[in-house]
């Protein structure tokens, strides 16, 4: 195996978020230690802002950055490229399709799986991969199959159906 692969961006994108929120929380901590015998907010919030120096501003500055432009990364993959659904919405989804398409095709004739070959080529690299099958469908059913639907990802796949 070749470890994380493409999971790796990710995965550092992810640390580099948290880290970010670390370490603004790491310069508000750092503020607002308690420092002699006064323990009132107050007077709390009065040494902070005569310790917040220029270091600290940079500090704070740089961490929400790193935090701000990774949490962006992510809500831009997870909303707005991709459509984000919960486990909930996508069962949802799922049983609306099923009730749906059941209605008018649950006791319609099926076909069944003759045989199928198979070609795929794995591009680990570029976390990719090509499949192309051939598979071939029979009808052992004694009603004929007037339709039949094909349920694809994307418009990236050929459909080629012949009739024997």
């Amino acid at each position: 195996m070749n470890g994380y692969n493409a999971g790796l961006f990710r995965y550092l994108t992810l640390k580099i978020y948290w880290l970010g929120i670390m370490g603004a929380l790491l310069v508000a901590a750092m503020l607002f230690y308690p420092r002699g015998t006064e323990i009132a907010f107050k007077s709390r919030l009065h040494v902070a802002g005569l310790c917040f120096s220029w270091a600290a501003w940079i500090f704070l500055f740089s961490s929400l950055f790193m935090a701000i432009l990774a949490g962006g990364y992510f809500f831009y993959n997870t909303n707005i490229l991709n459509k984000y659904r919960n486990a909930d919405a996508q069962k949802d989804l799922q049983a609306n399709y099923e009730k749906q398409f059941k209605k008018a095709y649950g006791k319609a004739p099926r076909l069944s799986f003759a045989y199928i070959t198979s070609n795929i080529d794995l591009y680990p690299a570029k976390s990719n991969l090509d499949v192309a099958a051939v598979i071939t469908l029979v009808n052992r059913e004694d009603e004929p199959i007037s339709e039949l639907f094909l349920s694809l990802p994307s418009d990236e796949f050929l459909v080629v159906v012949k009739k024997v």
